[in-house]
């Protein structure tokens, strides 16, 4: 390093060397300059990384900014939806609590089983009639309270039904209440897993039915009581006929009675032989004993009714039939009244009370007569030839295990109102005196009753049909 002449000559005269000064100004000029140079390198590198660093936490607060505003809109979303899950919450609550409220307030006992038939739930007039907790009955067996098998049988069909068949079972059986046995009518139907979780589920829905039954009982003895009202009456209205009955066979004995006496009296018992006089004793036996049985068939007619509850044995259709028949053999006689009969003999028995059956035949065969009257009547005022008819007719049913009965007559016919209405009780056409309007309807609940059925068919001034149905007694038929 060149220095100045001035320089030069002070530090000559200070004995310092040119050459030694000139290398150490070398070195610190270079360590000025390196000092300088890091320096610079220094300041450089810190504006720039304060130019990055200002840059980048610019992106850095735009992207926070940004993501603070998502944020706060997910937040609105989640603090919409969270007051719309506590509304449903609440409104789930209230619900629950209004379907508990009704099953409550039902009268009638209610029980959520599982398929295991054991009990999840009950409501509370199953508590109070049971006599037990609803936490208490929880996953027992149904079956404990009920006293016959009928329940998990009929629970067993249910459990077998496909999905998506909404099957209701109702039935009567008796349920245990608090020690005692109480008629009820049971509903179940099954809940499926789609709709109320992880399993499927049944409802059984049991109802006291202790005032029905006392009720079905007062009805039945009111029936049996109207039943035998309505077949006093029929031999009240029968009585001039059954004295026409009773009649004939009383006047053969008479004659025949007369003629002994005769005999024995003229003396001339010679001229009669003893085949004679045994045809004489036969026919008057023989007419002692026709009469004997209309007397016998009279006071059967009348006899009271048996216990409606009484299952009743099949009976030969036929005999009852004939023995109807009987009590007006000598009315249709007299008044020229045709009779035909046509019975199958494929199943000759059917399920109903012998003398309801009489009954029913009696007041028919009494309806005929009174509908061939009335049409006599008109015909005669016409002064046409009338030939009046009644038709019996028995035959088996396409219907497997049911029987047939037609009775027919060709009289005056029913009009459309009168068929509407004739099965009602005191519904009558007859005059005052004539008739009380018991018969039909006393009819119709004899049929009922033995689980059959009874339609008319009817046209004015050309004849009814009478057609009932019955359960068949034959095991083959």
């Amino acid at each position: 390093m060149k220095l100045h002449p001035m320089l030069q000559r002070q530090l000559k005269k200070s004995g310092v060397s040119l050459e030694a000064t000139n290398n150490e100004l070398n070195l610190l000029v270079k360590k000025i300059n390196k000092a300088y140079i890091e320096f610079d390198q220094n300041a450089y590198l810190r504006e720039r990384a304060m130019a990055l660093s200002s840059k980048e936490m610019q992106e850095l607060y735009k992207k926070l900014k940004d993501e603070n505003i998502i944020l706060a809109k997910l937040n609105v979303d989640l603090e919409a939806k969270d007051n719309l899950l506590i509304k449903e919450k609440k409104e789930t609550e209230r619900q629950s609590k209004y379907i508990t409220a009704i099953l409550n307030s039902v009268p009638e006992e209610i029980f959520i089983l599982d398929e295991k038939f054991n009990i999840i739930e009950a409501n509370e007039t199953a508590e109070e009639k049971i006599g037990i907790k609803s936490k208490e009955m929880k996953n027992k067996s149904i079956s404990q309270f009920f006293s016959e098998k009928e329940v998990v049988e009929n629970l067993n069909d249910l459990i077998k039904e496909d999905e998506g068949k909404n099957k209701v079972i109702n039935f009567q059986t008796m349920m245990t209440y608090q020690d005692k046995k109480i008629p009820v009518f049971v509903s179940i139907n099954k809940l499926y897993k789609k709709y109320v979780g992880k399993e499927n589920q049944i409802i059984l829905v049991a109802k006291n039915i202790s005032e029905l039954k006392k009720l079905e009982k007062e009805n039945k003895e009111k029936l049996m009581m109207l039943m035998h009202a309505g077949r006093l009456t029929s031999l009240g209205e029968m009585a001039t006929a059954i004295a026409h009955e009773l009649n004939q066979p009383l006047s053969v004995i008479n004659m025949n009675l007369q003629t002994l006496e005769m005999l024995h009296k003229e003396g001339i018992q010679e001229f009669i032989t003893n085949q004679d006089l045994t045809e004489l004793l036969s026919d008057s036996i023989k007419q002692v004993n026709r009469a004997d049985n209309i007397i016998r068939q009279m006071r059967k007619f009348a006899r009271k009714n048996k216990d409606l509850d009484t299952k009743p044995e099949p009976i030969d259709i036929i005999t009852a039939i004939e023995a109807a028949l009987s009590m007006f053999h000598e009315q249709f006689r007299v008044h020229n009244i045709k009779v035909e009969t046509e019975y199958s003999q494929k199943c000759k028995k059917v399920i109903i009370d012998e003398q309801e059956l009489e009954q029913v035949m009696v007041n028919l065969l009494a309806n005929a007569k009174y509908a061939l009257f009335a049409k006599q009547d008109i015909e005669s005022s016409n002064a046409t030839n009338y030939e009046m008819k009644i038709r019996i007719e028995l035959s088996s049913s396409d219907e497997k295990g049911k029987m047939i009965l037609k009775v027919s007559d060709n009289g005056i016919g029913m009009s459309q109102k009168v068929k509407e209405h004739c099965f009602e009780p005191f519904f009558t056409t007859k005059k005052v005196g004539e008739g009380t309007g018991l018969g039909l309807s006393i009819i119709y609940n004899i049929i009922k009753n033995a689980n059959g059925d009874i339609e008319i068919e009817s046209e004015q001034n050309k004849g009814t049909t009478f057609t009932i149905t019955f359960i068949c007694g034959d095991k083959n038929a």
